[in-house]
Formats: structure tokens, C-alpha cells, sequence
């Protein structure tokens, strides 16, 4: 009998509650969230200037083809260069080995005192895309050294330039 009388007066007290609560308690499901795909800003053609003759005392070589993370972007009037951070270090040519095999001839400006320590990432505009990539790795400027060759070019692996990159 007690556990009865108990039970009433539970009861009791949670309508008691429920009816001076004056909101109704809703419950929310959780939604999931679909991952939102990067934005990719466009590009017009890129005015990047080869370093001035006179200013670096050495130079390197680097023949490289791009990934194939970028399949059938490649056209003559697309743009490709080097940096130092910011500073141009050089213009890549496109250069035509086969009937469908292209690579891209660098010449990289640099000092004697940046043998082994300058960074260098490349920037490459595609015509198509109207976009701009970087290399995700970097390459080290080595003073009369040549990186790849048209045989076996060196391979660039290269990342789209999002809204929220800041590279130029």
C-alpha cells in the first residue's frame, strides 16, 4: 500500500510541474552536416615578371610535368613560375617533347649565400580553370644543379588556391 501511495503522489508532482511549465519542451534532432566543398576564387592571366638579369649570380635548372591531380588542364597559353615567397625566381616555359607529352623548363635565379637554404614553391595558372595552384611540396635551390630531365621530368604535386589561401 505504501508503494502505491507513493506512486500517486510521484505523479502527482510531475503534473503538478507539467502544468505550470508554460513552454513545451521540444526535442531537437541533430543534424548532420554535409562537409561544404572548398570554394575555388578565379584568376585572370597572372602578370608574374622573370627576375631581372644582373640582380642573382647563379642559377639552377628544374624540368617538371604537373601531377596527374590536374588531368587535361595543360594549353600553351597557360602560366607557370617559381617563388621565393613572394619574388619571382623564374618563368617556366612549356615545352612540347612529344605529340602528347609536355614538360615545363624552369630556370631558377638565386645567390651563392641561397645554395641549400632558399625555398621554392611553384604557382601554375590553368587557362581552362581560370584558377591558380601551388606545389604542395618545395623544392631547395642547389646553385648549377638540375632537377628532372625530359626523360624523367620531376613531378609536381599541385593544390588549388582556395579563398582562404593567401598567396600571392
Amino acid at each position: 500500500m505504501k508503494h502505491i501511495i507513493v506512486n500517486i503522489f510521484t505523479l502527482l508532482f510531475i503534473i503538478s510541474i507539467n502544468s505550470c511549465c508554460k513552454h513545451k519542451i521540444e526535442v531537437i534532432e541533430e543534424k548532420s552536416e554535409e562537409p561544404v566543398a572548398p570554394t575555388y576564387p578565379t584568376f585572370s592571366k597572372p602578370d608574374w615578371q622573370a627576375p631581372n638579369e644582373g640582380v642573382y649570380e647563379c642559377s639552377m635548372t628544374a624540368i617538371i610535368v604537373l601531377s596527374d591531380s590536374l588531368p587535361d588542364l595543360e594549353t600553351a597559353s597557360d602560366c607557370l613560375a617559381i617563388f621565393s615567397k613572394n619574388e619571382c625566381r623564374g618563368i617556366g616555359q612549356r615545352i612540347n617533347v612529344t605529340d602528347d607529352k609536355y614538360v615545363w623548363l624552369l630556370f631558377v635565379m638565386g645567390n651563392q649565400e641561397e645554395n641549400n637554404l632558399l625555398s621554392l614553391s611553384v604557382k601554375y595558372w590553368s587557362s581552362k580553370t581560370k584558377h591558380k595552384y601551388y606545389s604542395k611540396d618545395s623544392l631547395v635551390f642547389k646553385v648549377d644543379t638540375r632537377i628532372g630531365d625530359i626523360d624523367t621530368p620531376a613531378t609536381l604535386n599541385m593544390i588549388t588556391l582556395t579563398a582562404e589561401d593567401n598567396l600571392e
